[in-house]
Formats: structure tokens, C-alpha cells, sequence
């Protein structure tokens, strides 16, 4: 269902991408009540949460993108450390309010949960070159390098940015098609400019 909702969002239907999301997770507290251990089931959940917060993020309904987030946090914080799907969603969910954060220049608590995000994206590099994991690290250098130029910390902005930068351009050689990875370096690059 949360593939189904992303679609829904993409084509610009968020009404019915939001209730796709609420009804995936609906359905992942249900079977959590009757197993509350199952791992699996978890991790979806987290995942669902995640991109509910991320909808919601986009349509600048803050409060409502924070509570899905904290809750993808949560759920994916029961997972097992080996569990690099949960730690995807619990990386994502703080880019997320790192991104809610910074968007009310509340910078500090920003800055953390962006931080949050690459040291727990930094420990998945070492066992695999997934490119969702990359990219995202990415993604957490450019925001980290955002916070720091927004702070006046020119220096360590630009750190952040050359940092993201040959993990953007690793993804590109992968898949010159990559819109996410080519707008990422475009970003980093007129930062650094």
C-alpha cells in the first residue's frame, strides 16, 4: 500500500495518498496488537510513518509530519541494530524533522537530527554500497552543510557539501538518470558557488 500511496502522492492526488498511508498503518497497529514482536510488520510501519511524514512535510503540515516521523522513530528504534530498513526509516524520519526544524529556523535542533541521520547512515556504508543509503548520506551532508551556512559556519558548510558531493557523483556514473542524486549535486553546487 505504501507504494500505491507514493504513486497517488507523485501524480498529485494527495488526498487519496495520505488515506492510503493511514489505512497501511491502521492495518500495521492491528496485527502489531495481536503480535507485538513481529519485526517485520515493525519495519513497515516505520516505513509507512516515514513517507506519511514526508507527504505531510511537502504540504508544509508541520505538526502532523513531526507526529509521523516521532513515530517512525519509534518504531523503527525496536528493530534489531542489523535492521537496515529500520535504520533507513529512522534516518529518514530525522532528515525529516531536521527539515521541519531548519524550516522554523529552530537550527540547533536541526543540526541534531540532521547529525542523527549520518551517524546512523555513516554505520551502513562500511557493509554495503546500497545507492538508497548513499544518497541519502548525501542528502544529510547537504542539509548538514544548510544548518552550518545558515549558522555562519561558512567553513564547515562547505566541508558538508564537498563531503556530499563524490557520493552524488557516484550515483550519477551508477545511473545518469538519477533525478534525485543530479538535483542533490546541483544543490550542493550552487551552495559552494
Amino acid at each position: 500500500e505504501s507504494s500505491l500511496s507514493m504513486a497517488y502522492f507523485r501524480s498529485g492526488d494527495v488526498a487519496q495518498a495520505i488515506a492510503g498511508f493511514e489505512k497501511g498503518i491502521e492495518r500495521g497497529e492491528e496485527i502489531l496488537k495481536r503480535d507485538p514482536q513481529n519485526r517485520s510488520v515493525r519495519a513497515s510501519l516505520a516505513g509507512v510513518h516515514q513517507n506519511l511524514g514526508q507527504v505531510l512535510l511537502e504540504q508544509q503540515r508541520y505538526a502532523e509530519a513531526a507526529r509521523h516521523f516521532e513515530k517512525s522513530l519509534s518504531a523503527a528504534g525496536q528493530g534489531s541494530a542489523g535492521d537496515v530498513s529500520g535504520q533507513m526509516s529512522a534516518s529518514l524520519a530525522r532528515i525529516g524533522l531536521g527539515r521541519i526544524a531548519r524550516d522554523q529556523n529552530r537550527l540547533e535542533e536541526a543540526e541534531a537530527h540532521f547529525s542523527a541521520a549520518v551517524r546512523t547512515l555513516e554505520k551502513l556504508i562500511p557493509g554495503s554500497r546500497d545507492h538508497r543509503v548513499l544518497l541519502n548520506l548525501a542528502i544529510a551532508y547537504s542539509r548538514m552543510g544548510d544548518v552550518s551556512r545558515l549558522r555562519g559556519k561558512p567553513v564547515a558548510a562547505l566541508n558538508f557539501y564537498t563531503r556530499a558531493l563524490p557520493i552524488t557523483d557516484e550515483l550519477i556514473a551508477v545511473d545518469s538518470r538519477n533525478a534525485v542524486a543530479m538535483s542533490a549535486r546541483a544543490e550542493c553546487l550552487s551552495r559552494i558557488a
